[in-house]
Parts: structure tokens; sequence; C-alpha cells
């Protein structure tokens, strides 16, 4: 799948070149790889010939990769409930869709005011290309924060290439004060019932 050419230094087109006795003449070798190629160093056999001999030379392409990510969530949800002043775990995915190692890749969180977000781990040592690897993102809303719909934008980042995701985060209001709205409707009725039978005969 390479494409390799060999031509004189300075001509496009031309294929051979005149080296006078006791002179040089320059070749230039270009070399495609292709796209989905791995890192790694690949040798190239370059040949000249002329005159009746033959001369041969192995040049060496350090293919360093190209780096690409993709940060997900496994199940593709983007949306998670949370409630205020407690900590919900949502679980991440950083896929490496490059052919070079992702080494690490950080992970960062924009949040709203006052919110916080840890990752566990917080930076991913390498990822393989074609690998993934997973992380979990603790999310805790202030307090204060009230029901509705919030956005927290996660991040996954290295010096060469960064991918992001953003996070619909719904408040839920705390079960606990539900239940104490409800003690409060049910006591009350409670005390209704007991003001009506003690006075409702006078």
């Amino acid at each position: 799948g390479w494409q390799v050419n060999a031509r004189p230094a300075g001509a496009e087109q031309a294929s051979t070149l005149i080296v006078a006795g006791g002179q040089t003449g320059s070749v230039t070798v270009t070399a495609d790889p292709p796209d989905d190629v791995v890192a790694e160093v690949y040798p190239i056999d370059v040949r000249v010939s002329g005159g009746g001999r033959e001369a041969t030379t192995q040049l060496q392409v350090e293919i360093t990769g190209n780096f690409a990510m993709t940060l997900r969530t496994p199940d593709e949800r983007l949306n998670v409930d949370v409630v205020a002043d407690r900590t919900t775990e949502m679980g991440l995915l950083v896929v490496n869709d490059g052919t070079a190692p992702l080494v690490g890749v950080e992970l960062t969180a924009t949040p709203p005011t006052d919110w916080t977000v840890d990752f566990t781990p917080k930076v991913i040592p390498e990822i393989a290309p074609g690998q993934s690897a997973q992380a979990v993102a603790s999310i805790t809303p202030a307090g204060s924060a009230v029901a509705g719909d919030y956005v927290v934008t996660v991040e996954a980042r290295i010096p060469e290439t960064t991918s992001q995701l953003e996070l619909r985060t719904t408040v839920k209001t705390s079960g606990f004060w539900g239940f104490v709205g409800l003690l409060l409707i049910v006591g009350a009725i409670v005390g209704l019932a007991w003001v009506f039978r003690r006075y409702g005969r006078r």
C-alpha cells in the first residue's frame, strides 16, 4: 500500500540522470504510506543501475503515527440524573482512533459554578491504537442547585489532540425533602381531622 518514488533531485518528471566520472548525483526518494499504517520503523530498499553496474542502499522511515481519540460513554448515553450536594458516578470511555499510542490522557471538566467533578483515574497512562480505556466521573452538584437541566463539559486531552463531550445533568429534588413534604401534608390532615372532631359538634 505504500507509494515510493525515486527521482533525480530537482527533476519532477525525469527517471534517469547522468553522473560524470568522479562526480556525484543526487536522488530524491519520496514515500507516501497508507493512512492506517501502524507507528513503527519501516525499511525501504533503493537501487540504482547504470553502465552495467548496480548499487543498493536501505533507507528507514519512522512512522510516528497520527493522533485521534473519541471520548464517549459506554452506552452512548449523554444524560444523567443528579441530586444537589450528592455524588453521582458516570462511566466514560476513551477510544484511540489513531495509529499512535495515546500517552498520559488527562481528563478534565467544566461544570456549573460550585459543582465539583472528579475522575478515577484522572490521568490514563497509555491507550494503544485501536484500544480503549475506561474511567469514572464523579459529579457533585452544588448544595444550592435548584431542579433543572445543566451542562457539564468533559474533555480528554493530550498535547497532540483532544476530544470533548457534553453531559446533560438533570438535578432532581432530594427524596428526603419529598418525604418531609409528605409528612407535613399528613400532619396537616390529621390536625384538621382532630379539630373537626373536637369542635365540630359545637
